[in-house]
């Protein structure tokens, strides 16, 4: 439950390519980030043009910011939900982003894009117009972002392309691209970097 109270941080987890805000419950369920007001969304359409989930992330970010009395949120996005984090603060500047932490994130494609028929996933295809357009973004932007990597990554591949230049890089061993949204290590990441969203705060 949200309380409003500009001082806790406000987080937003964003899920990836065909989940939804389900996949969170294990790290909401942990109490790791029982200090923090916490929102949670979902992608959708499911098979949609990530462009557009700018503007779902848009609303969230809004409707939190008013619920909590935040000025600022931390996003956290898991996979695609990493690259609807870059294209909301391409689209709507960063105002309103203390940081972001993003979860094997294809930030440069992915070969298995490739294989997919859905809009989305040829969109996170390496080499798309999608993922050269990402490349234009504002890289002054990007020492506020914390890309955590799976060593092990089955999905983004080559594994390098979910580290952005200038980023806070983390690299994790012995967890796949779907376990790392339930990996602890990767949840005790996300709760080190709101709270240091907090002790940013005058």
């Amino acid at each position: 439950m949200l309380a409003r109270d500009p001082r806790r941080p406000a987080v937003l987890l964003i899920a990836g390519f065909m989940c939804n805000r389900a996949v969170w419950k294990p790290l909401l369920d942990s109490g790791l980030l029982a200090r923090f007001n916490v929102a949670t969304v979902n992608l959708e359409p499911i098979f949609g043009d990530i462009d557009t989930y700018a503007e779902v992330v848009h609303r969230a970010v809004d409707r939190l910011c008013a619920a909590a009395g935040a000025e600022r949120v931390l996003l956290v996005g898991h996979s695609m939900g990493g690259l609807a984090a870059r294209v909301y603060l391409r689209q709507n500047g960063d105002a309103r982003v203390a940081r972001v932490v993003t979860l094997a994130s294809p930030h440069h494609g992915t070969v298995l894009g490739l294989l997919g028929h859905s809009r989305n996933a040829r969109q996170m295809a390496r080499g798309s117009r999608f993922v050269a357009r990402l490349a234009d973004d504002d890289r002054a932007r990007w020492p506020r972002f914390t890309n955590v990597a799976a060593r092990d990554d089955n999905m983004v591949i080559p594994r390098s392309n979910s580290m952005l230049q200038g980023a806070k890089q983390i690299e994790l061993d012995g967890v796949g691209h779907l376990a790392l949204i339930e990996d602890r290590r990767a949840w005790q990441i996300v709760a080190e970097e709101a709270q240091a969203v907090a002790d940013q705060k005058p």
